[in-house]
């Protein structure tokens, strides 16, 4: 059984007692906020009995010990008289120290993480849909696309659009909260842009008879229907105009004159200004990565797939995620995703090759799950717990093979109908047709062997193999005669 107390006594030791300021949780990282990150030797904790792997992001040292271990290692701490904080203050403590990009990233991730269930939800939704709809299917149960009961359809439309046709109440509300809003204004806000009282966006720009609103015949006023941009600065404008109208409005008046001025005073903005710019700006960024899936020869496809997971190392990644639902919102469909699939399955099977070489059982206890867990979609316990704690060799090898990968996405033209979810989950966004959802398949099948195979020739770092018993028994006994014991074997054995 393990010792947690010697456990949380060598994480004490290695940090240094005087370097811990607080310690939190989640499910499978314990969260510690230090003073200073580069009194900390890595491998020192890495060998800590039951660590799976380590890393320092968004002002944390943070180690991932797993489900039920890392609560145990956290109560030790805790009882050992160390500030024990909750996960969101931590967090929140370690926003204060990040520099002002770190910040910007952190507020796009707050914003957009909550809303990814109601995405998937509708992506998912999708899948089952063009599953049941499918006319081949429809065929075996003897019915057609036009003799499915309207309660299905209804309901099938619902549970498919309405997320996308209240997109950006749902954009608004969350950047409304993560600015320090009033939740309730901004989701108020957000429907306010997409209120009947205005042209919908959608009929002014493909109805020739629908015509928006003018003021003083210059400033045209529309509905934003599938916005994600205006909604988010309109979001989080509003909550900046609240929370100043609350330092200058009287304290007796604060209820009844705030909310109408704050939602007043936006919304004006927001259609006289904000809107109409951001707009523009929104549709250039949508032609971009729109365009990055049909460079010639899938160049884009390889340049996105080779560098995406060294952004999810930065953590800008979450700034994607808000590109994505802009994509899917404008255009149905989502290329970006399909393009970074073959990047992530190069990770998970990079992960997997490490813990394949290895003969410490440490590193195969941690490989294995952290490959694993990247075909439900997660990434970072390979990257961090795997794939770069010995080296970066293993890391460069998977993107330069996930490169090659988003390249035959892009010759392959998938495209997902939603977005949050990838690999083994996110193949139901590709049900809508046959030809990508075998695409889709075959290549994260095929990325996964060929990355597995190119790390494991050419991607496991010499230091990590040195450090494996049985391959330095076997070089020594090359080297040395059998009858004398080599120094390199000694040391295995003290070892």
């Amino acid at each position: 059984m393990a010792n947690y107390s010697k456990i949380a006594d060598q994480l004490i030791q290695v940090i240094g007692e005087d370097n811990i300021e607080s310690i939190a949780h989640c499910a499978t990282r314990l969260r510690i906020i230090v003073k200073n990150k580069d009194l900390i030797d890595d491998k020192k904790i890495s060998d800590i009995d039951l660590v799976k792997g380590q890393f320092f992001t968004s002002g944390q040292y943070q180690v991932i010990f797993g489900t039920g271990i890392v609560n145990k290692v956290y109560d030790q701490l805790a009882d050992k008289g160390f500030a024990a904080k909750s996960a969101s203050e931590v967090k929140q403590e370690a926003i204060q120290r990040e520099p002002a990009h770190k910040r910007a990233m952190r507020f796009f991730s707050d914003v957009f993480v909550p809303l990814l269930p109601a995405i998937i939800a509708t992506g998912v939704g999708l899948g089952l849909k063009s599953v049941l709809l499918n006319p081949a299917i429809l065929a075996m149960m003897g019915l057609t696309p036009e003799s499915v009961p309207q309660p299905l359809t209804a309901f099938l439309a619902a549970v498919t659009e309405t997320a996308f046709v209240f997109l950006p109440a749902l954009v608004c509300w969350s950047a409304y909260r993560v600015a320090g809003g009033s939740p309730s204004l901004g989701i108020l806000l957000g429907l306010m842009l997409i209120s009947p009282a205005f042209p919908n966006a959608w009929e002014v720009a493909l109805n020739p008879d629908v015509n928006a609103i003018m003021l003083f015949d210059v400033i045209a006023w529309q509905g934003y229907q599938g916005s994600v941009l205006p909604s988010l600065v309109v979001g989080l404008m509003g909550a900046k105009i609240e929370k100043r109208l609350n330092k200058v409005v009287p304290d007796v008046l604060q209820l009844i004159l705030v909310p109408i001025l704050s939602v007043s005073i936006t919304l004006f903005l927001a259609l006289s200004v904000l809107g109409p710019a951001l707009q523009v700006v929104e549709q250039g960024i949508g032609f971009v990565l729109t365009g990055l899936a049909d460079i010639p020869f899938g160049i884009g496809g390889f340049i996105y797939g080779l560098f995406l997971q060294a952004i999810v190392v930065t953590g800008m990644h979450h700034i994607i995620t808000m590109f994505e639902v802009m994509l899917v919102s404008q255009t149905g469909m989502n290329p970006i995703i399909a393009l970074g699939m073959p990047s992530m399955a190069a990770q998970g099977a990079a992960a997997l090759a490490l813990a394949y070489r290895s003969r410490n059982k440490k590193i195969r206890a941690a490989g294995i799950p952290a490959g694993a867990t990247v075909y439900l979609g997660i990434t970072e316990p390979a990257i961090f717990g795997m794939n770069l704690r010995f080296g970066i060799r293993p890391f460069v090898v998977a993107s330069i093979v996930g490169g090659f990968g988003g390249m035959a996405a892009a010759l392959l033209e998938l495209a997902a109908q939603g977005n949050g979810i990838s690999m083994l989950p996110g193949i139901l966004f590709y049900t809508y047709d046959m030809h990508q959802f075998v695409s889709y398949a075959a290549l994260m099948l095929i990325t996964s062997v060929v990355a597995f195979v190119a790390v494991c020739l050419w991607g496991i770092p010499k230091k990590m193999l040195e450090d494996y018993p049985a391959d330095v028994e076997r070089k020594s006994s090359r080297n040395k005669p059998s009858t004398k014991k080599s120094v390199t074997e000694s040391n295995v054995e003290t070892a």
